[in-house]
């Protein structure tokens, strides 16, 4: 997973694109998370803890756990852990926003 940087919203992605490129290149299943941030409904303000730190927020840890969540049914690598072998790939989390 490829969390974004704050500045990664209105700056530069270089550095976001060359982590996600050299993950996918090691052959690691790979989610970059700026596009799922941006698209969100929640302004990138409320992704971070600014003014104080450019760390996540809670926000923005919930918002990257609901697409991580997707992410791992799709890739389904907890299918050999839990048994399962079925998932239909478009169906959201089960996570419901508060």
């Amino acid at each position: 997973m490829v969390y974004p940087a704050r500045v990664s919203f209105t700056g530069s992605t270089e550095r976001i694109e060359w982590a996600a490129g050299a993950a996918q290149d090691a052959g690691i299943p790979t989610l970059n998370l700026l596009p799922a941030l941006r698209n969100s409904e929640r302004p990138v303000d409320d992704l971070f803890l600014v003014p104080h730190d450019a760390h996540p927020s809670p926000a923005g840890y919930a918002e990257a756990a609901e697409h991580l969540a997707d992410a791992v049914a799709r890739w389904g690598l907890l299918a050999p852990v839990c048994g399962g072998t079925d998932h239909d790939a478009t169906s959201p989390s089960r996570r419901t926003r508060a």
